[in-house]
């Protein structure tokens, strides 16, 4: 899905839902190294993005893709 900003998202989930032009409302968490060692996991060399798209009432997990 490409937004007017020129953001390129792949979902990860899916809904069927269909909308001519819809608002979305991007969400975006950056996870450090630091909270991968709280969980007892391998921090990765860079911090981390995770992205939701919001469009309508669902709620999307989606990869940037640019």
């Amino acid at each position: 899905m490409a937004l007017d900003n020129g953001s390129v998202f792949e979902f990860r989930t899916y809904h069927y839902h269909y909308a001519h032009h819809p608002r979305a409302i991007v969400l975006a968490k950056q996870y450090t190294a630091e909270d991968f060692t709280k969980l007892g996991l391998k921090a990765p060399s860079t911090p981390t993005l995770s992205y939701k798209l919001i469009i309508d009432d669902y709620v999307y997990d989606v990869n940037r893709m640019r």
